[in-house]
């Protein structure tokens, strides 16, 4: 016959022991499965591929604009600028190993390969790819992935620029840091050595230095002759 239990208002078949094990375990293993859970991944920083522009002074200077001077920081509102594809190569592959792109025996070599020394793209050449003032940057600058290099020109300041790769990890703008003029003067030291161990390019031990050597400094106009001051080159001051 089959056994009963007694409620309070009627009766039921009593559930087989095995039936009731289990009933337990499962309420039981429920809220451990909860605790247990996986926490979930954290989102991934968004990426933009426009260019936003800071373009401010690099230094406090008391003689810019005829001495109504300039502090570090300040904004730069009024420039011109030019961006470059930078197809200089890069190091991000750091290994010669088989299958790196890098390696003599790789079906893609030297192609596949971006150092500097070895990249097949020509370095006599910088594609322009954009260029324009700063009216353009009021929307900002849509780039597609790669790498650049932007100069910045202004009134009452010396070129300067900065590179960038897109697409950015952030939204923030790409800063460039302008050096006021008058720039301050500095000088200029040689140090002529036997290099006989080429492969640094710095003294090393054993390697003396050379006396009786001419030089010669050069900017895009020619030699240069007087410094800073129109004085002759290596005039000593007190």
């Amino acid at each position: 016959m089959v056994s009963t239990r007694t409620t309070s208002r009627f009766l039921l078949p009593a559930r087989p022991l095995w039936k009731r094990i289990v009933v337990i375990v499962t309420a039981v293993a429920l809220p451990i499965a909860f605790l247990v859970a996986p926490a979930p991944q954290p989102a991934q920083a968004a990426t933009t591929n426009t260019l936003t522009l800071n373009v401010i002074s690099a230094r406090t200077e008391p003689r810019a604009f005829a001495g109504t001077g300039v502090t570090k920081g300040a904004h730069v509102l009024s420039f011109t600028y030019m961006i470059n594809e930078d197809n200089s190569g890069s190091t991000a592959q750091r290994s010669p190993a088989l299958g790196s792109g890098c390696n003599t025996l790789d079906s893609g070599y030297p192609g596949s390969c971006d150092w500097t020394s070895i990249s097949e793209t020509p370095h006599t050449t910088s594609p322009i790819v954009r260029q324009g003032d700063q009216a353009d940057f009021a929307p900002g600058i849509d780039l597609p992935n790669g790498r650049y290099l932007i100069s910045v020109l202004s009134d009452g300041y010396k070129i300067d620029g900065a590179h960038f790769t897109v697409p950015f990890p952030t939204s923030g703008p790409v800063t460039v840091e302008l050096q006021p003029t008058p720039l301050p003067d500095s000088t200029l030291r040689a140090q002529i050595f036997q290099d006989s161990a080429t492969t640094n390019g710095t003294i090393d031990q054993g390697e003396p230095g050379l006396a009786g050597f001419t030089g010669h400094i050069a900017d895009t106009l020619g030699e240069v002759q007087t410094d800073v001051y129109g004085n002759p080159l290596c005039t000593v001051y007190q």
